[in-house]
Protein backbone atom coordinates (compact mmCIF):
# COMPACT_ATOMS: atom_id res chain seq x y z
CA UNK A 1 0.00 0.00 0.00
CA UNK A 2 2.95 2.34 0.43
CA UNK A 3 3.30 3.11 -3.27
CA UNK A 4 -0.29 4.32 -3.52
CA UNK A 5 0.15 6.47 -0.42
CA UNK A 6 3.24 8.04 -1.93
CA UNK A 7 1.44 8.79 -5.16
CA UNK A 8 -1.45 10.57 -3.45
CA UNK A 9 0.95 12.89 -1.66
CA UNK A 10 2.94 13.59 -4.80
CA UNK A 11 -0.25 14.24 -6.74
CA UNK A 12 -1.46 16.73 -4.18
CA UNK A 13 1.82 18.60 -4.37
CA UNK A 14 2.02 18.47 -8.16
CA UNK A 15 -0.98 20.80 -8.22
CA UNK A 16 1.65 23.47 -7.84
CA UNK A 17 2.72 22.70 -11.41
CA UNK A 18 0.72 25.81 -12.15
CA UNK A 19 1.57 27.25 -8.76
CA UNK A 20 4.94 25.59 -8.10
CA UNK A 21 6.60 22.14 -8.22
CA UNK A 22 8.17 19.64 -5.83
CA UNK A 23 9.25 16.04 -5.24
CA UNK A 24 8.70 14.02 -2.09
CA UNK A 25 10.11 10.99 -0.38
CA UNK A 26 7.82 8.07 0.34
CA UNK A 27 5.25 9.22 2.90
CA UNK A 28 2.47 7.34 4.65
CA UNK A 29 -0.96 8.85 5.08
CA UNK A 30 -2.18 8.13 8.58
CA UNK A 31 -4.93 5.48 8.75
CA UNK A 32 -5.34 5.44 4.96
CA UNK A 33 -5.70 2.38 2.74
CA UNK A 34 -5.82 2.73 -1.02
CA UNK A 35 -7.64 -0.34 -2.29
CA UNK A 36 -9.11 1.73 -5.14
CA UNK A 37 -7.78 4.54 -7.24
CA UNK A 38 -8.19 7.91 -5.59
CA UNK A 39 -9.32 11.11 -7.30
CA UNK A 40 -7.36 14.30 -6.62
CA UNK A 41 -9.12 17.64 -7.20
CA UNK A 42 -7.19 20.84 -6.58
CA UNK A 43 -7.62 24.44 -7.61
CA UNK A 44 -8.22 28.05 -6.72
CA UNK A 45 -10.21 31.09 -7.80
CA UNK A 46 -8.03 34.22 -7.96
CA UNK A 47 -9.22 37.83 -8.05
CA UNK A 48 -6.73 40.52 -9.11
CA UNK A 49 -7.05 44.22 -9.90
CA UNK A 50 -7.70 43.46 -13.58
CA UNK A 51 -9.33 40.05 -13.85
CA UNK A 52 -10.54 36.89 -12.14
CA UNK A 53 -9.45 33.40 -13.09
CA UNK A 54 -10.02 29.86 -11.89
CA UNK A 55 -7.74 26.86 -12.43
CA UNK A 56 -8.55 23.28 -11.43
CA UNK A 57 -6.51 20.10 -11.74
CA UNK A 58 -8.28 16.70 -11.71
CA UNK A 59 -6.19 13.53 -11.70
CA UNK A 60 -6.49 9.88 -10.72
CA UNK A 61 -3.68 7.68 -9.47
CA UNK A 62 -2.80 4.61 -11.49
CA UNK A 63 0.00 2.25 -12.43
CA UNK A 64 1.90 2.22 -15.70
CA UNK A 65 4.96 0.04 -16.34
CA UNK A 66 4.99 -0.86 -12.62
CA UNK A 67 5.22 2.79 -11.62
CA UNK A 68 2.64 4.98 -9.94
CA UNK A 69 1.69 7.80 -12.30
CA UNK A 70 -0.89 10.56 -12.38
CA UNK A 71 -3.52 10.44 -15.09
CA UNK A 72 -5.24 13.66 -16.09
CA UNK A 73 -9.01 13.04 -16.16
CA UNK A 74 -10.43 14.44 -19.37
CA UNK A 75 -14.05 14.84 -20.37
CA UNK A 76 -15.03 16.12 -16.94
CA UNK A 77 -17.74 18.70 -16.36
CA UNK A 78 -16.40 21.26 -13.89
CA UNK A 79 -18.63 24.04 -12.55
CA UNK A 80 -17.65 27.03 -10.44
CA UNK A 81 -20.67 27.92 -8.31
CA UNK A 82 -21.29 31.06 -6.22
CA UNK A 83 -23.41 31.51 -3.10
CA UNK A 84 -26.45 32.59 -5.15
CA UNK A 85 -26.45 29.38 -7.19
CA UNK A 86 -25.05 30.93 -10.38
CA UNK A 87 -22.38 28.89 -12.13
CA UNK A 88 -19.93 28.90 -15.01
CA UNK A 89 -18.47 25.93 -16.89
CA UNK A 90 -14.68 25.59 -16.90
CA UNK A 91 -12.94 24.80 -20.20
CA UNK A 92 -10.70 21.77 -20.50
CA UNK A 93 -7.09 22.39 -21.55
CA UNK A 94 -5.58 18.94 -22.00
CA UNK A 95 -2.16 20.29 -22.97
CA UNK A 96 -1.75 22.06 -19.62
CA UNK A 97 -3.72 19.29 -17.86
CA UNK A 98 -6.24 21.56 -16.20
CA UNK A 99 -9.69 23.14 -16.39
CA UNK A 100 -9.84 26.91 -16.29
CA UNK A 101 -11.80 30.06 -17.05
CA UNK A 102 -11.18 33.79 -17.15
CA UNK A 103 -13.99 35.93 -15.75
CA UNK A 104 -14.34 39.65 -16.53
CA UNK A 105 -14.49 41.94 -13.52
CA UNK A 106 -18.01 43.00 -12.48
CA UNK A 107 -19.55 40.54 -14.94
CA UNK A 108 -23.36 40.56 -14.61
CA UNK A 109 -23.43 36.86 -15.53
CA UNK A 110 -21.06 35.72 -12.80
CA UNK A 111 -19.72 38.16 -10.20
CA UNK A 112 -16.40 37.48 -8.52
CA UNK A 113 -16.25 39.64 -5.43
CA UNK A 114 -14.60 39.75 -2.02
CA UNK A 115 -16.95 38.35 0.63
CA UNK A 116 -18.85 35.99 -1.67
CA UNK A 117 -18.55 32.20 -1.36
CA UNK A 118 -17.56 29.81 -4.15
CA UNK A 119 -17.27 26.07 -4.60
CA UNK A 120 -16.75 23.42 -7.26
CA UNK A 121 -19.09 20.80 -8.68
CA UNK A 122 -17.28 18.06 -10.59
CA UNK A 123 -18.93 15.33 -12.68
CA UNK A 124 -16.74 12.59 -14.15
CA UNK A 125 -17.64 10.67 -17.30
CA UNK A 126 -18.32 7.54 -15.27
CA UNK A 127 -21.11 9.36 -13.41
CA UNK A 128 -19.23 10.00 -10.17
CA UNK A 129 -19.70 13.47 -8.69
CA UNK A 130 -17.72 15.55 -6.22
CA UNK A 131 -18.15 18.94 -4.56
CA UNK A 132 -15.93 21.24 -2.55
CA UNK A 133 -17.04 22.98 0.64
CA UNK A 134 -17.83 26.67 -0.09
CA UNK A 135 -14.95 29.06 0.64
CA UNK A 136 -15.23 32.81 1.15
CA UNK A 137 -13.10 34.98 -1.13
CA UNK A 138 -10.99 37.00 1.31
CA UNK A 139 -9.56 40.46 0.71
CA UNK A 140 -5.75 40.64 0.64
CA UNK A 141 -3.64 43.33 2.35
CA UNK A 142 -1.32 45.43 0.20
CA UNK A 143 2.22 44.34 -0.56
CA UNK A 144 3.89 47.74 -0.26
CA UNK A 145 7.54 47.21 -1.14
CA UNK A 146 10.18 44.65 -2.12
CA UNK A 147 13.98 44.85 -2.06
CA UNK A 148 16.98 42.59 -2.65
CA UNK A 149 20.59 42.34 -1.50
CA UNK A 150 23.42 39.88 -2.28
CA UNK A 151 24.78 38.55 1.04
CA UNK A 152 27.16 35.81 2.16
CA UNK A 153 25.41 32.89 3.79
CA UNK A 154 26.57 29.55 5.25
CA UNK A 155 24.94 26.44 3.76
CA UNK A 156 25.32 22.66 3.69
CA UNK A 157 26.60 21.41 0.33
CA UNK A 158 25.65 18.14 -1.35
CA UNK A 159 28.50 16.36 0.45
CA UNK A 160 27.11 17.47 3.82
CA UNK A 161 29.86 20.01 4.42
CA UNK A 162 29.43 23.57 5.63
CA UNK A 163 30.30 26.24 3.05
CA UNK A 164 29.77 29.96 2.54
CA UNK A 165 28.53 31.47 -0.69
CA UNK A 166 26.69 34.53 -1.95
CA UNK A 167 22.91 34.35 -1.96
CA UNK A 168 20.41 36.87 -3.27
CA UNK A 169 18.17 37.83 -0.33
CA UNK A 170 14.66 39.23 -0.90
CA UNK A 171 12.82 41.42 1.61
CA UNK A 172 9.14 42.35 1.76
CA UNK A 173 7.07 45.12 3.35
CA UNK A 174 3.56 43.58 3.57
CA UNK A 175 0.62 45.06 5.43
CA UNK A 176 -1.14 42.61 7.74
CA UNK A 177 -4.71 43.96 7.54
CA UNK A 178 -6.75 44.50 4.36
CA UNK A 179 -8.41 47.46 6.10
CA UNK A 180 -7.81 49.15 9.45
CA UNK A 181 -11.05 47.85 10.95
CA UNK A 182 -10.59 44.23 9.81
CA UNK A 183 -8.73 41.31 11.44
CA UNK A 184 -5.16 40.54 10.49
CA UNK A 185 -4.90 38.21 7.52
CA UNK A 186 -3.42 34.76 7.10
CA UNK A 187 -1.01 35.17 4.18
CA UNK A 188 0.76 33.10 1.58
CA UNK A 189 3.61 34.44 -0.59
CA UNK A 190 5.19 33.04 -3.73
CA UNK A 191 7.65 34.37 -6.32
CA UNK A 192 8.06 33.70 -10.03
CA UNK A 193 11.44 34.24 -11.72
CA UNK A 194 12.23 34.82 -15.40
CA UNK A 195 15.86 35.19 -16.46
CA UNK A 196 17.73 35.70 -19.72
CA UNK A 197 20.16 33.03 -20.94
CA UNK A 198 22.46 33.14 -24.00
CA UNK A 199 23.99 29.94 -25.39
CA UNK A 200 27.21 29.42 -27.36
CA UNK A 201 25.47 30.18 -30.66
CA UNK A 202 24.05 33.49 -29.42
CA UNK A 203 20.55 32.12 -29.13
CA UNK A 204 18.64 33.89 -26.37
CA UNK A 205 16.18 32.08 -24.11
CA UNK A 206 13.91 33.43 -21.41
CA UNK A 207 13.70 30.86 -18.63
CA UNK A 208 10.85 30.63 -16.13
CA UNK A 209 11.08 29.24 -12.61
CA UNK A 210 8.02 28.68 -10.42
CA UNK A 211 8.29 28.46 -6.63
CA UNK A 212 8.85 25.10 -5.00
CA UNK A 213 6.40 24.15 -2.28
CA UNK A 214 9.05 24.36 0.43
CA UNK A 215 9.91 27.93 -0.66
CA UNK A 216 6.35 29.24 -0.32
CA UNK A 217 6.06 31.54 2.69
CA UNK A 218 3.08 31.09 5.02
CA UNK A 219 2.31 33.06 8.15
CA UNK A 220 -0.56 34.23 10.34
CA UNK A 221 -0.71 37.99 10.77
CA UNK A 222 -1.99 37.52 14.32
CA UNK A 223 1.44 36.24 15.27
CA UNK A 224 2.87 39.76 14.91
CA UNK A 225 2.22 42.84 17.05
CA UNK A 226 2.94 45.36 14.30
CA UNK A 227 0.57 46.35 11.51
CA UNK A 228 3.18 45.99 8.77
CA UNK A 229 6.29 43.83 8.45
CA UNK A 230 9.35 45.88 7.48
CA UNK A 231 12.36 44.29 5.75
CA UNK A 232 10.81 40.86 6.22
CA UNK A 233 13.12 38.22 4.73
CA UNK A 234 11.00 36.33 2.20
CA UNK A 235 13.51 33.91 0.72
CA UNK A 236 17.02 33.63 -0.68
CA UNK A 237 18.55 31.87 -3.65
CA UNK A 238 22.02 31.32 -5.05
CA UNK A 239 23.63 34.38 -6.65
CA UNK A 240 24.50 32.79 -9.99
CA UNK A 241 24.13 32.96 -13.79
CA UNK A 242 20.37 33.61 -13.50
CA UNK A 243 21.22 37.21 -12.63
CA UNK A 244 24.03 37.62 -15.19
CA UNK A 245 21.86 38.88 -18.08
CA UNK A 246 18.87 40.31 -16.24
CA UNK A 247 16.19 38.77 -14.02
CA UNK A 248 12.50 39.63 -13.65
CA UNK A 249 10.67 38.59 -10.48
CA UNK A 250 6.98 38.74 -9.64
CA UNK A 251 6.04 38.55 -5.96
CA UNK A 252 2.48 37.46 -5.14
CA UNK A 253 0.61 37.80 -1.85
CA UNK A 254 -2.72 36.09 -1.18
CA UNK A 255 -5.10 35.77 1.77
CA UNK A 256 -6.08 32.31 3.00
CA UNK A 257 -8.96 30.93 4.98
CA UNK A 258 -8.12 28.87 8.07
CA UNK A 259 -8.73 25.68 6.08
CA UNK A 260 -6.58 26.70 3.12
CA UNK A 261 -3.80 27.78 5.48
CA UNK A 262 -3.86 24.39 7.20
CA UNK A 263 -3.80 22.63 3.81
CA UNK A 264 -0.75 24.57 2.59
CA UNK A 265 1.03 24.14 5.92
CA UNK A 266 0.62 20.36 5.76
CA UNK A 267 1.73 20.20 2.11
CA UNK A 268 4.78 22.34 2.87
CA UNK A 269 5.79 20.19 5.85
CA UNK A 270 5.56 17.06 3.73
CA UNK A 271 7.68 18.70 1.02
CA UNK A 272 10.35 19.55 3.61
CA UNK A 273 10.59 16.03 5.01
CA UNK A 274 14.00 14.40 4.69
CA UNK A 275 12.75 10.89 5.34
CA UNK A 276 14.91 10.29 8.44
CA UNK A 277 14.04 9.05 11.92
CA UNK A 278 13.89 12.58 13.31
CA UNK A 279 11.11 13.71 11.00
CA UNK A 280 7.67 14.03 12.61
CA UNK A 281 5.25 11.33 11.44
CA UNK A 282 3.20 12.26 8.39
CA UNK A 283 -0.56 12.54 8.72
CA UNK A 284 -3.48 12.96 6.38
CA UNK A 285 -3.49 16.19 4.37
CA UNK A 286 -6.58 18.35 4.91
CA UNK A 287 -9.20 18.33 2.17
CA UNK A 288 -12.45 20.17 1.52
CA UNK A 289 -13.52 17.91 -1.37
CA UNK A 290 -16.41 15.49 -0.80
CA UNK A 291 -17.52 12.49 -2.84
CA UNK A 292 -21.26 13.01 -3.47
CA UNK A 293 -22.43 10.09 -5.64
CA UNK A 294 -20.38 7.46 -3.77
CA UNK A 295 -19.36 8.70 -0.31
CA UNK A 296 -16.94 5.77 0.08
CA UNK A 297 -14.85 6.92 -2.91
CA UNK A 298 -11.45 8.27 -1.97
CA UNK A 299 -10.94 11.90 -2.95
CA UNK A 300 -8.25 14.36 -1.90
CA UNK A 301 -7.29 17.95 -2.62
CA UNK A 302 -8.46 21.46 -1.87
CA UNK A 303 -10.24 24.32 -3.60
CA UNK A 304 -10.17 27.89 -2.27
CA UNK A 305 -10.91 31.47 -3.34
CA UNK A 306 -8.49 34.32 -2.80
CA UNK A 307 -7.47 37.81 -3.84
CA UNK A 308 -3.96 38.57 -5.10
CA UNK A 309 -1.74 41.59 -4.71
CA UNK A 310 1.60 41.59 -6.49
CA UNK A 311 4.76 43.60 -7.13
CA UNK A 312 7.35 43.09 -9.84
CA UNK A 313 11.08 43.73 -9.80
CA UNK A 314 13.66 43.75 -12.59
CA UNK A 315 17.28 43.22 -11.55
CA UNK A 316 19.89 44.40 -14.04
CA UNK A 317 23.28 42.66 -14.26
CA UNK A 318 24.85 45.80 -12.76
CA UNK A 319 22.44 45.83 -9.81
CA UNK A 320 23.13 42.15 -9.22
CA UNK A 321 26.89 42.74 -9.12
CA UNK A 322 27.71 41.13 -12.47
CA UNK A 323 27.65 37.40 -11.65
CA UNK A 324 29.29 35.12 -14.23
CA UNK A 325 27.34 33.89 -17.24
CA UNK A 326 26.81 30.15 -17.63
CA UNK A 327 28.13 29.85 -21.22
CA UNK A 328 30.71 29.27 -22.51
CA UNK A 329 31.86 26.82 -19.83
CA UNK A 330 35.54 26.67 -18.85
CA UNK A 331 37.04 23.29 -19.91
CA UNK A 332 37.71 22.16 -16.34
CA UNK A 333 34.00 22.39 -15.44
CA UNK A 334 32.60 20.34 -18.32
CA UNK A 335 32.44 17.14 -16.29
CA UNK A 336 30.21 18.69 -13.62
CA UNK A 337 28.02 21.04 -15.63
CA UNK A 338 25.21 20.58 -18.12
CA UNK A 339 26.77 21.37 -21.49
CA UNK A 340 23.71 20.70 -23.65
CA UNK A 341 21.98 23.95 -22.70
CA UNK A 342 25.03 25.89 -23.95
CA UNK A 343 24.59 24.20 -27.32
CA UNK A 344 20.83 24.76 -27.49
CA UNK A 345 19.28 26.87 -24.74
CA UNK A 346 15.66 25.76 -25.42
CA UNK A 347 16.67 22.53 -23.67
CA UNK A 348 16.22 24.47 -20.42
CA UNK A 349 12.90 23.51 -18.85
CA UNK A 350 10.12 26.10 -19.15
CA UNK A 351 12.14 28.30 -21.49
CA UNK A 352 11.20 30.18 -24.65
CA UNK A 353 13.08 32.09 -27.34
CA UNK A 354 10.22 34.60 -27.47
CA UNK A 355 10.87 37.69 -25.40
CA UNK A 356 8.09 38.18 -22.80
CA UNK A 357 6.04 41.36 -23.10
CA UNK A 358 7.08 42.40 -19.61
CA UNK A 359 10.83 42.15 -20.36
CA UNK A 360 12.25 45.72 -20.18
CA UNK A 361 15.49 45.29 -22.15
Amino acid sequence: MQHKSRYIIVSIILFVSFLAASCLDQIELKNQRFTDRATIIQGRLVLTATTASVNVSITKNGEFDRKEVGAFISGTRVLLVDDSGKSIVLTEFSRSRNYSASIPLNSPDFLVKVGKKYHLKVSLRDGKTFESIPETLLEVPRLEKIAFQPLLKPFINTQGRLERDTFMHYFLWPKLRPRSNEPKAVLRHEVYLTYKFTDNFKRICYCNESPKVEQVLLYNGNGFQQERLDSFLFFDTFWDHRYAEGAYLKFVQESLSAGAFQYWEEVKKLAQRNGNLFDPPAGKISSNIKAISSPSDQVFGYFYATQHDSLSLFITPKAAGYPKVYCPLPPQTLENRDTTICVFCPYISNSSMTKPKFWPL
